[in-house]
């Protein structure tokens, strides 16, 4: 695997911090953000569910949300 620079890295973590700070606007409970951090992480749906306590259909629906917010925000 090819090493980013320090330049790049920060590039990329300043980005996702970004679109994370876009899930909060409409989501204070920061649920959403937790999904997407969980995804980021590699969980599955089912996992993600399971740490919330909630089916996977409703982690299915988050994600949609998610997806809707970036793209409305021109970002995926």
């Amino acid at each position: 695997a090819q090493e980013l620079d320090p330049a790049e890295a920060v590039m990329i973590a300043d980005e996702i911090r970004n679109l994370l700070n876009l899930l909060d606007v409409e989501d204070p409970t920061q649920r959403r953000r937790q999904v997407a951090l969980w995804k980021l992480d590699g969980c599955t749906d089912r996992e993600v569910a399971v740490r919330m306590n909630c089916t996977r259909k409703t982690v299915c629906a988050r994600l949609a949300l998610i997806r809707a917010v970036w793209q409305n925000a021109g970002l995926s």
